[in-house]
């Protein structure tokens, strides 16, 4: 890192605040993947990449998902019978992974974002379902998982009878009504189209219109 990038992010630090690592990799001057290497660095601690170094897939349970992305934090491989765990801030998760564990573990540095680019990529389907069913729970009229609410449904049908009853008994009525319903829809439209031009027409030019009219005159002349 060049000593004028330095001085730039301990400038950018006293406006801001917080620590320099994050104002370097907020401005640029460094990859969050290189910040971990320093951490590690610092505290005495291996560093996993873990695009190059993957995890054991056999190791991480869906139930525990929330823990991983508040922790960021996974299981990553079994060493001598010890599961090790990679962290984003091991000093900050390994009292929850102790805890969640039921006995200390190692922990190894690894970078936040290749964290949850991992939970992401092989837990998708679950966060998927997760979004899927929380919606569905808080708001069910806005979720896929559902496609009408039971009132809705309790309409829907509650017209279909009728409209059947009213097609047995006076079809002709029914196609009448029918033909209104569709022409008082197309004359609705065209009103609505005619009044929108005639608006058009009415309104003054905007500044758009005369710097484009102006230009047009420039050239024809």
């Amino acid at each position: 890192m060049l000593p004028e990038m330095l001085a730039a992010a301990l400038e950018r630090q006293r406006d801001w605040g917080g620590p320099i690592g994050r104002v370097l990799v907020s401005t640029g001057s460094l990859r969050l993947i290189d910040l971990a290497r320093l951490y590690s660095t610092q505290r005495g601690l291996p560093f996993v990449n873990l695009l190059t170094e993957p995890r054991d897939r056999s190791l991480a349970q869906p139930a525990a998902l929330d823990f991983y992305l508040r922790e960021s934090c996974l299981p990553w491989r079994r060493r001598a019978g010890e599961t090790i765990y990679v962290a984003g801030h091991p000093d900050k998760a390994r009292a929850a992974i102790a805890d969640y564990e039921g006995r200390v573990r190692p922990v190894f540095v690894a970078s936040p974002r290749d964290i949850t680019r991992v939970v992401t990529r092989d837990f998708a389907n679950e966060l998927t379902d997760r979004a899927v069913f929380d919606l569905q729970q808080r708001m069910p009229e806005s979720s896929a998982a559902l496609r009408l609410s039971r009132s809705q449904s309790a309409w829907l049908l509650t017209g279909a009878i009728l409209l059947l009853a009213a097609l047995v008994m006076a079809p002709t009525t029914v196609f009448a009504l029918a033909n209104i319903a569709i022409g008082l829809v197309f004359l609705s439209v065209a009103a609505l189209r005619y009044v929108s031009i005639f608006t058009g027409l009415l309104s003054p030019p905007t500044a758009e219109e005369l710097a484009y009219a102006a230009l047009g005159s420039k050239h024809t002349k």
